[in-house]
């Protein structure tokens, strides 16, 4: 891990213990912030959904992967691709597939194929959610 990349988020009552503070984290990480208890509550939440919540999507796909005995780490391009241009570019940018086209015809298909499946409210809440942001719905 490299920990210049790590971020810090400081909070202190003093001014003088941030300044001791922020010092010691630059000298181990480039990325080093204040945040009050309020803006740590947002930091955990954007954790949640950029980590918790991709990682159990990527649980989820591999489940289906393997139901169908297509070897998950064949995806890990697909997977390390999205991952590497947000990067680059805001994840909205980034966006692309089915919901972003308004293929209702394979957004159809793929929820026939989910029709008995306790994932199929998860696929269509996240397309939902998808076209809403680019303001397809």
């Amino acid at each position: 891990m490299d920990y210049s990349q790590i971020p810090f988020f400081i909070e202190t009552e003093s001014e003088t213990d941030f300044n001791i503070l922020e010092k010691l984290g630059r000298s181990i990480s480039e990325k080093v912030m204040a945040a009050n208890y309020e803006k740590r509550k947002y930091i955990h939440l954007t954790a949640v959904f950029s980590c918790n919540f991709v990682n159990h999507l990527f649980s989820i796909a591999k489940e289906i992967s393997d139901s169908q005995q297509i070897p998950f780490d064949f995806f890990l391009p697909l997977i390390d691709e999205t991952v590497e241009k947000i990067h680059h570019l805001n994840p909205k940018e980034a966006q692309t597939g089915l919901a972003v086209r308004n293929d209702k015809r394979v957004l159809s298909l793929h929820e026939g194929l989910l029709v008995d499946s306790e994932y199929l409210k998860l696929y269509q809440m996240l397309n939902a959610s998808i076209q809403k942001m680019y303001r397809l719905e």
